[in-house]
């Protein structure tokens, strides 16, 4: 699988997005703590017709994400991106069952595939493993600070990997 996309739900369970990730909240408000007036409401705040990829969009997920779901994408030959809210012990606990699912039933050919971890609140990009790492509980062996190599101002300034906002990151610049 090249292209692949996930949540995961507070609870753990990995749910597969269909088009993209707020197509999946739309199709699925309720799952998500929302109602389809409140989307249409962030989206009309926003000027934007319902589904783009904008600054509606952004709003939505980021606040998904707040209350504990997980956003994962696979970029092609390239690395996972994993948007959490905070590196907790129980977020590192789901992505360890996430990574050895995804090895053991071969959703994930490439055991040596980069795994960036985007906890939004910290400024900091997770890139130092990859799904393999993460299956054998290295979240839980080292300290958060060994962890994060990258380091920006706020999750919208990472020139280093030449992204400018949460929408490049998604869209793979």
């Amino acid at each position: 699988m090249s292209t692949d996309a996930y949540w995961i739900s507070p609870r753990g369970k990995l749910v597969s997005v269909g088009i993209n990730h707020i197509d999946t909240i739309i199709k699925n408000p309720k799952k998500f703590g929302y109602s389809t007036p409140k989307i249409e409401k962030i989206y009309k705040k926003h000027k934007e017709k319902m589904g783009v990829e904008g600054d509606a969009r952004e709003e939505i997920i980021l606040d998904v994400v707040k209350s504990g779901w997980i956003r994962l994408r696979r970029y092609v030959n390239r690395y996972w991106s994993i948007t959490i809210n905070t590196l907790n012990n129980k977020t590192k606990d789901v992505l360890w069952q996430w990574s050895n699912e995804m090895l053991k039933k071969k959703k994930e050919k490439d055991k040596y595939m980069t795994v960036q971890i985007v906890p939004i609140g910290s400024g900091k990009i997770i890139t130092k493993y990859d799904i393999e790492d993460i299956s054998n509980d290295v979240l839980v062996s080292e300290s958060y600070e060994d962890r994060c190599i990258l380091e920006a101002a706020n999750i919208e300034d990472l020139p280093d990997i030449g992204l400018k906002t949460f929408k490049d990151w998604d869209n793979g610049n």
